[in-house]
């Protein structure tokens, strides 16, 4: 039996069978249009690919060194790293008035944060940018 229905299935696709009611004609672009007010797929997914992410690491240095991360500051970094893109940056240093960031540019992703006291006392590598804020 399932052979049966195996081969119905093929001839079905083979000889181009559709259901009922369904033309095989190229859709309009009356049918793809939407209205201004509605969000396009393409304008949400750029909005969601250019907001910076913070990694689980940094996510818990910034708890642990109490960094606190205000609205201001995460623009400010989300708008270096939209240079450091430009730029073709690949691992950035952002530095900040209270803590320094380690940018993957590409992925827009925030590795690590240190406070300037630490990061003073150790040498920071495979960055290939830095950025003063």
């Amino acid at each position: 039996m399932n052979d049966w229905i195996a081969n119905r299935l093929h001839d079905a696709v083979a000889n181009n069978v559709r259901p009922a009611g369904i033309k095989n004609q190229p859709a309009s672009r009356a049918a793809f249009s939407q209205n201004s007010q509605e969000a396009r797929f393409s304008d949400v997914l750029s909005q969601a690919s250019r907001q910076l992410t913070f990694s689980h690491h940094a996510q818990s240095r910034m708890n642990t060194r109490n960094i606190a991360m205000t609205h201001e500051l995460q623009q400010k970094l989300s708008q270096a790293t939209d240079a450091l893109s430009a730029k073709r940056a690949q691992n950035a240093l952002v530095v900040a008035s209270g803590a320094n960031f380690l940018i993957n540019v590409p992925n827009r992703t925030v590795v690590t944060v240190m406070t300037k006291e630490e990061s003073a006392a150790q040498i920071i590598t495979n960055i290939d940018s830095a950025v003063v804020l």
